[in-house]
């Protein structure tokens, strides 16, 4: 138990300093997972619907592995930060990126290619 408790606690201070978007995806993810299986949880209660709670059970480890997947992309602190002021951002119909203009502080501009669900 103490063991548990030392990993815990190691593990919540690596992430207080993650980035806000990096640690707001991760938690979203586990969440999601836990949120289908308490729902599917509460189905096979209800009605004993095996196949509802196993999808559920496979939904939960495939967001888990993915929340660790960006847990440990935060750790090894794998990931680009960029600041600046947006100038510029446009959708393009028909495709799945958009582009964006930023300008740093130093005055240099940045063009970015974003897919469209990034933050």
């Amino acid at each position: 138990m103490k063991r548990i408790l030392s990993v815990s606690k190691q593990i919540l201070s690596t992430m207080k300093q993650f980035p806000v978007p990096l640690l707001r995806k991760i938690v979203i993810t586990a969440l999601i997972g836990a949120g289908c299986t308490i729902f599917g949880l509460a189905y096979w209660i209800a009605t004993k619907d095996r196949i509802l709670l196993f999808l559920s059970l496979v939904l939960l480890v495939a967001c888990f592995c993915r929340a660790w997947s960006f847990y440990r992309l935060a750790a090894q602190k794998k990931y680009t930060a960029i600041e600046g002021v947006c100038v510029d951002a446009a959708m393009r119909p028909g495709r799945k990126s958009k582009d964006i203009r930023l300008l740093e502080d130093s005055g240099e501009e940045r063009n970015l290619r974003l897919r469209r669900t990034a933050g």
